[in-house]
């Protein structure tokens, strides 16, 4: 399941970060605008005729239980409810990117710098998505969502005290395992503990968790950025991480749940 939901992940983020590459090689080759919009169509055409070739398993469902929707699934009680906490919680300080693209620009990279080191970093992240996904598979989808809260923890504290273009370039990099984990990973764990029929309902609870604190994080960011600094912001995500890491920890341990929970 890890490996399924991280192949998916690498493969998306691969396109996006190859489709405006690709873009830019035909507009620097003279191709016009308007045949480089006509040329995108044909991806979307070519997705389009393979997904005629899925065919979805059956659903489980809970007889007698109540009707799937985005606010039953929030009314779950149990692991998944739980978890929807955790998310909230980090969210708060899971700000968006831009602050990264920010930071360097603060060191000395050019417009165009920026732009090469995410290119970097959104290939990075497609590379190991997938075996990211299948290690954890191995050791438990569970013990690598958790060991992910520190990671991005330290993550950001990087950035908050980086002051050079070396150790940004590197903090990049290092940036894209967690987006592999966020992105892939958790949501394969969050997948086992949806209740049974809820699977759809569940994972637009938890989507629309994460869309509902993104706003306030990158808010409460650049007010601090404004106002003490970039330090105090990425320092401010790093403990939120921390702080979701620990309540995590707690809910399994409520639970007595082992932090391997997910294993295939």
């Amino acid at each position: 399941r890890g490996k399924a939901f991280g192949v998916h992940r690498g493969m998306d983020t691969a396109g996006a970060a190859l489709g405006p590459a690709l873009a830019m090689l035909m507009l620097a080759a003279a191709f016009g605008m308007r045949t480089v919009f006509w040329w995108s169509i044909v991806p979307g055409l070519v997705a389009l005729l393979l997904i005629t070739f899925i065919r979805e398993t059956g659903v489980r469902t809970q007889p007698g239980g109540p009707a799937p929707s985005v606010g039953a699934a929030f009314g779950q009680k149990g692991a998944f409810r739980d978890f929807l906490w955790v998310t909230a919680l980090f969210t708060l300080g899971n700000s968006s990117d831009t602050f990264l693209l920010l930071k360097a620009r603060s060191v000395g990279f050019s417009v165009e710098a920026v732009a090469g080191v995410y290119l970097l970093f959104n290939l990075f992240y497609a590379a190991v998505a997938g075996p990211l996904g299948a290690m954890a598979d191995r050791w438990g989808l569970g013990r690598v969502v958790l060991l992910s809260f520190p990671y991005y923890a330290a993550v950001y504290l990087g950035f908050a005290l980086a002051g050079g273009a070396a150790a940004v370039v590197v903090l990049f990099l290092l940036y894209g395992p967690f987006q592999a984990v966020e992105e892939g990973v958790k949501k394969a764990y969050v997948s086992k503990l949806i209740p049974a029929g809820f699977m759809g309902s569940g994972m637009g609870a938890y989507n629309a968790m994460k869309g509902v604190m993104l706003l306030p994080a990158s808010l409460l960011t650049g007010i601090l950025w404004d106002r003490v600094g970039a330090t105090a912001a990425f320092g401010a995500d790093a403990a939120l991480a921390l702080g979701a890491g620990l309540l995590f920890a707690f809910c399994l341990g409520r639970r007595r749940e082992r932090p391997d929970l997910g294993r295939e």
